[in-house]
């Protein structure tokens, strides 16, 4: 009866917890709220860039590619897609990284498909106004809504924002995608075009059909990162195959065991003890962390996303603990009551015999 009675109070206890929950702002708030009109601002340019070339827009914001082009490499989710037109987006992003306890100026690794372009305009973005540097590899191939448009891929994108002085950071390396990372799934005159293209505004393009020679060439350019920010499946982000995080997302620690037999750059992170930011599970993340699911309309600056912490009453958090303690005490004390009294009972059995 006692025991009911305690559980009760914890019930009501853990009640009074949530219902004492309060929001408030976010330490960098300002520079939060800021941080997501510059990424509306990154959006528009994008968008002016296409409707000066007379590209099709396929939304809104200009940021959704058409489904399938000559370069559109696997499915992928239109919600998804969506989702991340969210320039609240950049928020999530910012709490992931205040989770790592990383230094200012620190080397970030920045791996990128082009199958969610405005995600990775809000990582750059983010990284750069939280003073990090990032160190960014890119590929040309995207999921289908990506930026799969063969005459303004994500990194035309890139380029203009870079011009634009948007961001400050552009792509150190840039490879095919798709297939073996190799474009087998690509049309291969596209691909030739655009690396012509990419090559007159001086990135660096990258083909390498040996796989731990390509691995190993990004580890290198990686070398100094604290840690690693993978947008998309890029085929050199993860085999597939590793045990335990393949399904992850968000952030991913390096004090968990993994299985590195067939590692790609997640995996080559985690086991050097750098941990890892995953943007691939979109709408997980989305939910949990109060942004909406392919938003219709005009997403208003800081009204979802994680602007604001929230705080529990110390009070009747010490309050339930206590009654946690006490119940698990309570339980303990009588196993051991019981225990007692069948040894007893056996052992005077046992006299009786």
């Amino acid at each position: 009866m006692k025991n009911k009675i305690i559980i009760l109070c914890i019930i009501l206890s853990f009640f009074s917890l949530l219902y004492s929950k309060d929001l408030e702002m976010h330490d960098d708030y300002e520079q939060m709220i800021e941080l997501s009109g510059r990424v509306n601002q990154a959006f528009e340019i994008i968008k002016e860039e296409k409707v000066s070339r007379g590209i099709v827009l396929n939304d809104e914001t200009g940021m959704l590619g058409a489904e399938y082009t000559g370069i559109t490499t696997t499915l992928g989710s239109l919600e998804a897609k969506a989702t991340t037109l969210n320039p609240n987006f950049s928020s999530v992003i910012y709490n992931y990284l205040d989770e790592l306890n990383l230094n200012s100026g620190d080397e970030i690794a920045v791996n990128l498909s082009s199958s969610f372009p405005s995600l990775n305009i809000q990582v750059i973005m983010t990284l750069e106004k939280m003073g990090y540097e990032p160190v960014i590899i890119s590929s040309v191939g995207a999921s289908t809504y990506g930026a799969t448009n063969p005459g303004f891929t994500y990194i035309d994108m890139e380029y203009i924002l870079y011009q634009n002085e948007i961001i400050h950071h552009k792509s150190l390396l840039v490879s095919p995608g798709g297939d073996d990372d190799l474009g087998l799934n690509m049309d291969p005159l596209l691909l030739d075009s655009i690396f012509l293209r990419l090559e007159d505004y001086g990135y660096r393009t990258y083909i390498e059909p040996e796989y731990e020679k390509n691995l190993n060439e990004r580890l290198l350019i990686y070398k100094d990162c604290k840690a690693l920010i993978n947008v998309g499946g890029n085929y050199m982000s993860f085999t597939g195959n590793d045990i335990g995080y393949e399904s992850s997302y968000g952030v991913i620690r390096a004090t968990t065991s993994y299985n590195y037999n067939e590692r790609g750059l997640i995996g080559a992170f985690l086991n050097n003890d750098k941990d890892v930011i995953h943007l691939l599970n979109i709408k997980g993340i989305a939910l949990d962390n109060n942004l909406p699911i392919d938003p219709k309309g005009k997403i208003e600056i800081g009204s979802n996303g994680q602007f604001y912490e929230a705080k529990y009453s110390l009070v009747w958090l010490s309050v339930t603990l206590l009654l946690c303690i006490i119940l698990i005490l309570r339980v303990v004390y009588e196993k051991k009551k019981k225990i007692r009294k069948y040894i007893k009972t056996v052992v005077k059995q046992e006299l009786m015999d």
